[in-house]
């Protein structure tokens, strides 16, 4: 039934589209119906979908990938394509001319969006995916509302450790139309950066920890993207320890992913987190790490070390960090951890 109905909905959005665009769904004003340039949009994600289960992502599941490899699309997860369309003007600025049109797919298979503009004219297409609950179209993880400002929702603010749904990707790709047909490949990239935090003495005998909490201070916190210009925007997290605490959780007895650094029975993954960046370069985070059993703290570590984050780019930092006994602060230098730096998939 769900198939049939996202076939249903697919179809609609093909008859609905093209009055869409003489009424509210483009803002232009089509000067002559009959002039009007055929375009064609494709995009596809990564290679992805596994969906064998072991671990409870998957079996195949792995916290140095991406959500595409550890979240189930097909009784779980659907994935949101979302894309507007935005006309050059004489003064420089883009004017959005087709407000954003979603399609939603149950797989990971390449996604076509076709649409009619004016002939003689420049535009940028700028196009937004993300994972959201089957059987939904709303926004889930983001506001995608305004494309010149797309931000976590409120109620992600402080809990958003751990949720492999919120990996999301994003395109833009300026064209001009003549009168001829316009074909376009848009290319899908993640503004993100990954962060993940890997135990190296987790005790599958005897687990305790199954509550996260981590401290970003004293560093930029990105808040929002504008995927017309690829800016991001941020705010600067005080030096003071404490400011704002994001949670996470596992589960005590059976480790959430499957392969990588999780196959040796030492190893567990304690925290993911996906992290807006800039479209270049590096920007150093410091983060407070700690762990609990319920609302009991086990360990806590101040890792003061400028640990970089990249936009596309996985950080991750391992080490034996539930063995703290004395219950304070530790420096990084005394937690010795491991850092590596690798693209995401």
């Amino acid at each position: 039934m769900k198939r049939i109905a996202t076939l249903f909905l697919t179809l609609l959005g093909f008859v609905m589209f093209p009055s869409c665009q003489s009424k509210s769904g483009v803002e232009e004003d089509l000067e002559n119906l009959t002039s009007l340039v055929d375009v064609t949009f494709s995009a596809s994600m990564p290679k992805g979908e596994f969906l064998t289960r072991g671990a409870l992502l998957g079996e195949e599941s792995n916290s140095a990938l991406g959500g595409l490899y550890n979240l189930d699309l097909v009784y779980q997860y659907d994935l949101r394509y979302q894309i507007a369309i935005y006309k050059l003007e004489d003064n420089g600025t883009y004017r959005r001319v087709v407000s954003p049109t979603q399609k939603i797919e149950d797989l990971n298979k390449p996604v076509v969006f076709s649409l009619r503009l004016n002939p003689n004219r420049t535009y940028k297409a700028v196009l937004w995916a993300d994972f959201i609950p089957q059987g939904t179209r709303e926004d889930y993880h983001y506001n995608t509302q305004d494309f010149t400002n797309i931000t976590l929702l409120p109620s992600d603010a402080t809990a958003t450790l751990n949720d492999e749904s919120r990996d999301a990707f994003c395109a833009v790709q300026e064209f001009s139309v003549t009168t001829n047909q316009v074909a376009q490949a848009l290319v899908l990239k993640r503004p993100f950066a990954k962060l993940r935090l890997v135990a190296t003495d987790w005790d599958p005998t005897a687990p305790k920890v199954d509550q996260l909490r981590v401290t970003y201070y004293g560093c930029k916190r990105f808040t929002g993207i504008n995927l017309l210009t690829n800016e991001v925007k941020s705010v600067e997290i005080p030096k003071e320890e404490n400011v704002t605490v994001y949670k996470g959780v596992v589960h005590k007895t059976q480790k959430e992913y499957a392969l990588g650094y999780d196959l040796s029975p030492s190893n567990r993954t304690l925290v993911v987190d996906y992290l807006m960046a800039p479209s270049e370069g590096q920007t150093p985070i410091n983060i407070i790490f700690e762990a609990l059993e319920g609302n009991t703290s086990l360990v806590r570590y101040n890792l003061k070390s400028n640990i970089p984050i990249q936009r596309n780019w996985l950080s991750t930092i391992t080490g034996n960090l539930l063995t703290n006994t004395g219950g304070a602060v530790v420096l990084s230098r005394k937690l010795s951890p491991q850092l590596s730096f690798s693209p995401i998939h």
